[in-house]
């Protein structure tokens, strides 16, 4: 599943679905349509994807700033541990411009925490 995340999140579907083809083709159409809002709620989108039956694994791409839902760092990890039920791997992409960002420490931390891993992209280059 996708879920693009702002002041609310809309995802791809209401419930995890198959990499089929039909699925691929519709998930391209709808990456593509997704446009760039001001706000980042990253416990909403985390409260999305781990309600959800099945999953297992959670791709997290982010500036790490939320500005929206829990923005306190050290809140939001250990909320995220905490409704965390089925041990999800947290999977997290720093997207930023220069090595340092506020972001990147609440990223690695929800990797760290929730057995994940955590990478950066500098778009500054």
């Amino acid at each position: 599943n996708i879920i693009p995340f702002n002041g609310q999140t809309y995802p791809f579907g209401q419930t995890l679905v198959p990499a089929n083809e039909e699925n691929i083709r519709n998930a391209k159409v709808f990456v593509d349509a997704i446009k760039l809002g001001e706000y980042t709620d990253i416990s909403g989108a985390l409260q999305t994807a781990l309600a959800m039956p099945g999953v297992t694994h959670v791709f997290l791409l982010s500036d790490g700033e939320p500005n929206r839902g829990i923005r306190d760092a050290k809140q939001l990890r250990v909320w995220a541990q905490s409704v965390n039920h089925a041990k999800t791997q947290i999977l997290t992409l720093a997207l930023g411009l220069g090595e340092r960002f506020p972001g990147i420490a609440l990223l690695r931390g929800l990797a760290e925490d929730n057995g994940g891993s955590f990478r950066y992209i500098n778009l500054r280059k």
